[in-house]
């Protein structure tokens, strides 16, 4: 308990595969975004095989805009689903004790300079389920630049 979740962090040296949607819905300056993802990963070289998984996620928003600038802080939920690992593939051998769920509280801001924006993110585990219970998920922390179209 306490470690980290191997299978939410980069390095598995395996080829993986990622779509996601994203929708927005506003009025004025009240909003609600939504969005998911699903991850399709492959076996690494030693035939370890992290499991599918799937994020969704829910969040309302308030603007403000000053100018040329729009600021949004948001809160909202998400919901990250794994598939069991694989501990040899190619023999399909599976790890029965992996995979697993976790829901998570959000917040965050989204800063925009007319259609490119920063985004900072803070996620806490609300409840969880990782490998039989033997993994616990922490506070999680992201960046990224968004686009607008």
């Amino acid at each position: 308990s306490g470690q980290t979740l191997p299978n939410m962090q980069p390095g598995t040296h395996s080829w993986d595969f990622v779509a996601n949607a994203n929708y927005t819905l506003k009025r004025n300056s009240v909003g609600l975004n939504v969005d998911g993802s699903y991850t399709a990963t492959t076996a690494n070289k030693e035939e370890y095989k992290f499991g599918n998984r799937v994020s969704l996620g829910v969040s309302g928003f308030y603007q403000l805009r000053l100018k040329q600038f729009s600021i949004l802080p948001l809160a909202g939920v998400r919901y990250d689903h794994a598939a069991n690992d694989y501990l040899y593939y190619t023999g399909k051998i599976m790890d029965e004790d992996g995979g697993g769920w976790q829901l998570l509280a959000s917040q965050g801001i989204q800063a925009y300079y007319r259609k490119i924006g920063l985004q900072l993110m803070c996620f806490e585990p609300i409840s969880q389920h990782y490998y039989s219970g033997f993994l616990n998920s922490r506070f999680r922390f992201e960046t990224g630049f968004v686009v607008m179209m």
